[in-house]
């Protein structure tokens, strides 16, 4: 096996390639799978609330909009 090499660059790319080659082992991507089979039920969720939860705030915000807007400035004729 040939000697690291020494700058720090080429260094971090040899130990970043070896991480992710490990990472594709196979009882990492089965920890993975299982992990995110349980947790993407809990996101669905949590992604459905928050939509719920911010389809109720501007509802609640917009109630008191329904009355006729101001006239816009361009509308507003000058004193002659």
């Amino acid at each position: 096996m040939s000697p690291l090499p020494t700058d720090v660059a080429t260094l971090c790319t040899v130990v970043f390639l070896l991480g992710l080659k490990h990472g594709f082992d196979a009882d990492h991507l089965a920890a993975i799978d299982g992990w995110t089979e349980h947790q993407s039920l809990l996101l669905g969720a949590v992604v459905v609330a928050v939509l719920v939860i911010g389809y109720l705030v501007a509802r609640w915000l917009a109630r008191g909009q329904d009355q006729d807007p101001p006239p816009c400035a361009s509308s507003v004729k000058s004193p002659a």
